[in-house]
């Protein structure tokens, strides 16, 4: 507060000099009577009390015009913040402590403007991604219920609904992880495992859904035991091979490699398949952004968003590279002392 206070020091040297000047004024031109004269006939106390007088008023108007007003506007743009009011700045002119605090308050209302906007979209995002797999299974439902189906239809419409059924479920559980791992302030790091064991047992529960498109793997893997998240790292393999899976062309390969970096482990998988189109690289962690909807009918968007959250808690890194066919996804994750 050292501007404040140097400034409300000066306008109380400048408020005794300007109320000492005008009781001048006042004493020797209104009054008709010579300052010296009024020292020497014993009117200093009135001199006194018109300069004590002056010197308060001009203080007080001094205080409220440069600060005390300024600090209302200040309250007076909470209580609009409150209400839910964000389109509006706050007057950053001066160099004190009132003004950094009202250049902080921009920021801040800048941010919730665009926290607001994220919110609506991320709402619409949802809605929508929502509102596919329902109208699916009601449409489908409504064919159902219709006796003139035949028992090859009616199997047909009843895959279709349990589909969308697994993937209402996919999106919600996935909702679900995120809104977890967005709250975890702290994560435990005690489980003891063996990692290169963990991924193999994915790519085993997987099993299916690789063999169904031809897809093999090839893996390149030290043995690293170490100590973190269990659950989480699990959660992490599960959605960067699954991708990886979901994006490959038939009947190619899915190459894994984990490297043991003494002070960190580095996990790189490689799929075969369209790559991702340069202009999207600054979406593919964003959420609900699948490259091609139109091919990619299962996919919800969400995996990789909850990916790099759970990577970001362990203090690790993850990136990617996509080019001539080939995507590769590289996880660092630091080991825990």
């Amino acid at each position: 507060m050292k501007k404040i206070s140097s400034k409300i020091i000066l306008i109380g040297f400048l408020t005794m000099v300007l109320s000492g000047a005008i009781a001048r004024i006042i004493i020797q031109v209104i009054a008709g009577v010579d300052l010296h004269q009024a020292i020497t006939e014993g009117r200093v106390f009135n001199g006194f009390l018109i300069v004590l007088a002056l010197s308060l008023a001009l203080f007080a108007y001094a205080i409220n015009h440069f600060i005390v007003k300024r600090i209302k506007k200040v309250d007076e743009a909470t209580i609009r913040v409150k209400e839910g009011y964000y389109d509006f700045e706050l007057d950053t002119s001066g160099k004190d402590e009132i003004t950094n605090l009202s250049k902080n308050f921009n920021l801040m209302l800048n941010a919730l403007k665009s926290n607001e906007y994220v919110n609506k979209e991320f709402v619409r995002n949802f809605s929508h991604e929502l509102k596919t797999p329902l109208s699916a299974i009601k449409g489908y439902a409504e064919l159902i219920s219709q006796n003139e189906l035949t028992p090859e239809e009616r199997t047909n419409y009843l895959d279709i609904i349990i589909h969308e059924s697994e993937r209402l479920s996919h999106l919600s559980n996935n909702m679900l992880q995120i809104s977890l791992v967005d709250s975890m302030s702290i994560v435990m790091k005690e489980d003891h495992y063996n990692f290169s064991e963990q991924i193999r047992k994915v790519i085993q529960i997987m099993q299916l859904s690789w063999e169904e498109k031809g897809l093999v793997f090839d893996l390149d893997l030290v043995e690293v035991h170490f100590r973190n998240n269990k659950e989480l790292t699990y959660q992490v393999l599960l959605n960067l091979i699954s991708n990886a899976i979901e994006f490959s062309t038939k009947n190619t390969e899915i190459k894994i490699t984990l490297k043991d970096l003494i002070d960190e482990i580095k996990l790189t998988i490689t799929n075969q398949g369209d790559p991702i189109p340069k202009d999207d690289f600054e979406k593919v962690f964003q959420l609900f952004y699948v490259t091609d909807k139109s091919k990619h009918q299962t996919s919800t968007g969400i995996g990789l968003t909850l990916t790099k959250k759970i990577v970001e808690k362990l203090e690790g890194t993850i990136s990617f590279q996509s080019e001539a066919g080939l995507t590769t996804f590289e996880v660092v994750i630091p080991k825990t002392i």
